[in-house]
């Protein structure tokens, strides 16, 4: 993670050619699902090619922290496994 993942702006920039391959082309709402199963909702928007509205919950409440790395697993259409 760097500093505007986990502070700030809380901001998570994804991989252009992984969103272009997988992700509608329009702003859309994106579950990530925790090790405890428990789902969180965030914004991904296509101009940024990054997700924002509901990333700081996320990080928050995992308590993530500069240099942490994270997996995302797409499992549905819209749905990843973090």
């Amino acid at each position: 993670m760097f500093p505007s993942n986990v502070s700030g702006i809380f901001w998570l920039a994804l991989p252009s050619k992984f969103y272009a391959s997988h992700l509608p082309k329009n702003d859309i709402m994106i579950t990530l699902v925790d090790v405890k199963d428990e789902e969180y909702t965030v914004k991904y928007i296509v101009k940024a090619l990054a997700v924002s509205v509901g990333w700081k919950i996320f990080a928050v409440a995992h308590k993530l922290t500069e240099g942490y790395a994270l997996v995302f697993q797409l499992v549905e259409d819209v749905k990843f496994k973090v």
